[in-house]
């Protein structure tokens, strides 16, 4: 992901205009490098977004040039200050960031590939280790935080450079026709939907089967040809892989059954880490790879599984998986979930300061229970290996 205190130019000021849909009020004084909705964190050069939430943003935009700001985008009843830089003026800067999210994901190259990624729990380090693997491959942008609501979608494509190869979209849900509008600002090639958990229930008088049905929009904005992943072991299986179809979508599938395009065996590794063993199933056949995840539990090695299904099948061609994950391992800070020991206690910080959902801890998070070698059969390999259960 591309740094935050970038310095070469993200949008040209004109086009940037155009795309937001409104009207310029000066002119840019600096280059445009990156979008910000949260003065206390704007870098300069950064476009200040003044949004309505707890607080009125537009209250904040004096405070955002006198931070560096290169321009704000405000309503268009906003009154100027004396002190205000460039403004780029719209009926609503929600919709205006929308616009200019829209219109970033419409600059990238046609062989760009962008995934989507929803699901109950899993969704932010399933983000990480596609992230990790895929900046090997390219340039890679995904969301600095679980930016994953109808604002933090917009703003995370509007922060995306014209010349990404590669786009990793979070996008979560508490209501049905969330994920809707946002998956077709993101366009993807790929979709994933890591788990469906009772999470948002009593959004839902249906229950757990709205939930699903809520997560299962994210396949209505993918590309033609584009490929659905679900987790085969999830009760709502079939209810996901039937609107993914209807759709237009391909399915693959990953998880402990047998029956996964995607499945795995895990063995303990050094420390805290473990070890996957991943079997995929990709259009020249099934292939094993091995690779090392810096924290423990099995909902990380089968959403890694997802991973892998995705790079190796759909996102990158060829051997260039194989390079992805054995190189990932190696590269400083932007492993994320996907590392060695050395690398593993930021991601168990990250993790674990996340106030775990209701419901979601006892299901999801569940660290593994090593088996210990016993004496007929024998264990495989240096470590004690066995399938994920089910």
């Amino acid at each position: 992901m591309p740094s935050r205190a970038a310095t070469e130019p993200l949008w040209d000021f004109a086009a940037l205009v155009a795309a937001s849909g409104g009207t310029a009020d000066g002119a840019a004084a600096t280059a445009v490098t990156g979008f910000s909705i949260d003065t206390r964190t704007l870098s300069p050069g950064d476009v200040f977004v003044a949004l309505k939430d707890q607080r009125d943003g537009h209250e904040f935009v004096t405070t955002a040039f006198e931070r560096g700001a290169a321009a704000a985008l405000v309503s268009n009843s906003y009154q100027r200050k004396s002190s205000d830089g460039a403004l780029v003026r719209v009926a609503d800067p929600l919709e205006g960031l929308r616009g200019i999210g829209a219109a970033a994901r419409g600059r990238l190259a046609p062989d760009a590939r962008v995934i989507a990624v929803t699901g109950s729990a899993g969704k932010t380090g399933t983000t990480a280790m596609l992230r990790a693997c895929l900046a090997v491959a390219g340039p890679t942008h995904a969301p600095e935080k679980s930016y994953n609501n109808h604002w933090g979608v917009p703003l995370t494509l509007a922060r995306m450079p014209g010349a990404s190869k590669f786009a990793v979209i979070e996008i979560g849900m508490n209501h049905a026709d969330e994920i809707r509008p946002l998956v077709k600002l993101a366009r993807p090639h790929v979709s994933i939907v890591t788990n469906v958990l009772p999470v948002h229930v009593g959004n839902f008088a249906d229950g757990e089967i709205g939930v699903a049905n809520a997560k299962a929009e994210i396949f209505e904005g993918l590309q033609p040809g584009g490929i659905a992943l679900i987790l085969r072991d999830n009760p709502h299986y079939e209810l996901l892989r039937s609107k993914a179809l209807a759709s237009g979508a391909a399915v693959r599938t990953f998880g402990m059954s047998i029956e996964a395009d995607a499945r795995g065996d895990v063995a303990d590794g050094a420390g805290d880490t473990q070890r996957v063993t991943a079997h995929v199933q990709g259009a020249t056949g099934v292939r094993d790879i091995t690779y090392a995840l810096g924290i423990p539990g099995e909902h990380i090695a089968v959403n890694s599984l997802a991973v892998a299904l995705a790079l190796g099948a759909w996102v990158l061609p060829g051997t260039l998986l194989w390079l992805a994950w054995g190189r990932a391992r190696s590269v400083r800070r932007a492993t994320q979930v996907l590392s060695t020991s050395r690398f593993c206690r930021p991601v168990i910080r990250l993790l674990s300061s996340r106030s775990p959902m209701p419901g979601v801890l006892p299901t999801v998070a569940r660290p593994l229970r090593l088996r210990r070698p016993h004496p007929s059969p024998a264990p495989r390999g240096p470590g004690v290996h066995r399938p994920l259960r089910p």
